[in-house]
């Protein structure tokens, strides 16, 4: 009998979870096809590599398969998916809330860590069981690769995706031989924007996890607003920065690049002083 792997990703995620070693089933905003993912969003698409890595098990995305609906254990690991994300049956490690404003609709099975102390108090706000572990998983990935590259430019951007198209930033880049722009939505490997972000003495970026895989690998870096089309505004930036004890100076950029702004707000970053140790003894799903 001809097994079709393709067709709705019901034969490929069915024998996975039959597997001798069952697949780990997340939930996340990510695009999934024939039981791979597609580059859409570097932030939201660790989840697929970062869960592989830790577990070393195959990862299935469940709402983009079958499994949706299923009644199957699974985890909401790394993006601002709390609210709308999680079901009765959710593990949740290191999330957060994306408004924080509504009560969450449905309650998951169980909290082992959140991404910082803003989520933890909206959580427990509504008298949900949540540990005082944050951190989001991302800070985990020196763990995991160790990029082995030259610093080859002074400045890279890197724009949230919705933010790729800022005139100000194309032009700053043609005109600057030492500026990059870090494209979180279109890369042939996840660890191709790691490698990107060190060959840059600082990054600017609009992009939660652009700073925090900056602050991961030791990076300097400043947060930059390049418009107001990042759905949650300040909130997950604020709720990271509560883990790791960051300020929370944000360098608003137009039409055109304020640099004396930037190098103030560069100047001012310090190395995050941060414990991995309880978020990674918190992941439900580790070996």
């Amino acid at each position: 009998m001809r097994i079709h792997t393709c067709a709705g990703n019901l034969p490929a995620d069915m024998l996975a979870l039959c597997s001798r070693k069952k697949a780990i089933v997340i939930r996340a905003d990510m695009k999934y096809a024939c039981g791979r993912p597609r580059p859409h969003n570097w932030g939201d698409d660790l989840n697929y590599h970062l869960v592989r890595a830790i577990s070393g098990r195959r990862v299935v995305v469940q709402n983009a398969s079958f499994l949706d609906l299923l009644p199957v254990e699974n985890y909401v690991c790394i993006g601002s998916v709390l609210e709308y994300k999680v079901n009765p049956q959710s593990v949740v490690w290191g999330t957060g809330v994306q408004y924080g404003i509504r009560p969450l609709a449905v309650r998951p099975r169980r909290i082992t860590a959140v991404r910082g102390r803003l989520t933890h108090r909206f959580l427990t706000s509504q008298g949900i069981d949540c540990p005082a572990t944050y951190g989001d998983p991302a800070l985990l990935l020196p763990r995991f690769y160790r990029p082995d590259v030259r610093k080859a430019y002074r400045i890279g951007f890197v724009p949230h995706v919705c933010d790729l198209d800022n005139a100000g930033l194309r032009r700053y880049v043609e005109t600057h031989a030492d500026a990059t722009i870090i494209d979180l939505a279109h890369y042939a490997d996840w660890r191709e924007v790691i490698d990107h972000i060190c060959r840059c003495e600082v990054i600017v970026s609009s992009s939660l996890h652009g700073l925090i895989a900056a602050d991961a690998y030791g990076v300097p870096n400043a947060w930059a607003r390049f418009s107001d089309k990042v759905l949650g505004g300040d909130f997950k930036f604020l709720d990271y920065f509560s883990a790791v004890g960051r300020e929370s100076e944000v360098v608003c950029i137009g039409d055109t690049v304020d640099m004396p702004a930037l190098e103030r707000a560069l100047a001012a970053w310090r190395p995050i002083r941060y414990d991995d140790r309880p978020l990674f003894e918190a992941c439900p799903f580790r070996e």
